[in-house]
């Protein structure tokens, strides 16, 4: 069987199948191998200690399992393997699209990187993320601050790490940003161009217009909602505040107890809240001002790097 080699989140992925919308990329030796097989034989070894079951998850300390009813089932061990037992009847849109969400975010967990929900895009000043709840706008705001010049970093979730000298360090995902259909539209753009994300969703995969591919500082950090009022108001937060909403918008928070990574969760948000700056954002329900928003974000940061990275092809598989 042929091997697939894709990077994301700074790591090198060595797959059985095509990784769609990450960047193919060559390496010598990988970070994390992505496998087909059963998942079951493996199960038994992994579930002696503590075990967390929710709503087609459990996990424990040594393991995280995803189960959907006629997708596939994914196995995460050891912050380095991803075995996926695909459903006969499954498409691979179907399993890449749960594969880059739930599954990969628990290994990056495993790996004790925190995870935010959150979008990002590239400043002179390093990374700015957009974190909110599913509807925010953060995506779309993402491939709104592209069109003004400034490069995508990652879309829905963002990997963080933490330097050896306290910086928060933003590392980039994969070129491409899931959007429904009338944010498209609202962007002025053309949904028939691009692939959906699942065959039965109105969501599609959006290639980046430009892409930084390499790990940046946080700049800042703005928290997404909104409200019943006509004006786009944005607002410092201060550290109680940050810390709240930081907590709030981890991605998968459940994930990081499942594995018994509380500590790495508690200590990521504190770091997070005392190192970077955080403010609110709050944006009319209806209608959505994409461009106003954009704006405003834009004299609330520093500028577009002076070159931006040039876009990076990901893997689009037609299967």
């Amino acid at each position: 069987m042929p091997h697939f080699q894709h990077r994301a989140h700074g790591l090198n992925f060595q797959s059985d199948f095509e990784l769609a919308g990450l960047i193919e990329e060559a390496f010598a030796e990988p970070d994390v191998l992505v496998r087909f097989g059963s998942v079951e034989p493996h199960l038994e070894a992994h579930r002696q200690g503590k075990l967390m079951r929710y709503r087609g998850w459990e996990a424990s300390k040594s393991h995280f399992l995803l189960e959907l009813d006629h997708i596939a089932k994914y196995l995460v061990t050891g912050g380095n393997h991803i075995l996926v037992e695909k459903h006969p009847d499954a498409s691979l849109h179907d399993v890449m699209a749960f594969f880059t969400g739930s599954a990969l975010t628990a290994l990056l967990q495993q790996r004790q990187l925190f995870t935010l929900h959150a979008s990002a895009v590239q400043t002179a000043q390093g990374a700015v993320l957009f974190m909110g709840k599913s509807g925010a706008g953060k995506s779309t705001l993402c491939r709104a601050m592209q069109k003004r010049g400034f490069p995508m970093i990652s879309d829905d979730v963002s990997a963080i790490t933490f330097d050896d000298d306290g910086t928060a360090t933003m590392l980039p995902s994969s070129p491409t940003t899931r959007l429904w259909g009338d944010s498209i539209d609202g962007l002025g753009e053309q949904r028939g161009v691009n692939r959906k994300l699942r065959a039965e969703l109105d969501k599609y995969l959006v290639p980046a217009e430009s892409f930084c591919n390499q790990p940046l500082p946080i700049h800042k950090i703005f928290s997404l909602s909104t409200h019943n009022r006509p004006t786009i108001d944005i607002q410092p937060l201060q550290s109680a505040e940050s810390f709240q909403a930081l907590s709030l918008f981890t991605f998968r928070k459940n994930f990081y107890l499942g594995q018994e990574l509380g500590p790495v969760y508690f200590e990521s948000v504190t770091k997070l809240a005392r190192l970077v700056n955080v403010a609110g954002i709050a944006r009319p329900a209806k209608p959505f001002l994409i461009h106003e928003l954009a704006d405003a974000v834009t004299q609330h940061i520093a500028p577009p790097p002076h070159a931006c990275s040039p876009s990076v092809s990901p893997a689009h598989s037609t299967a």
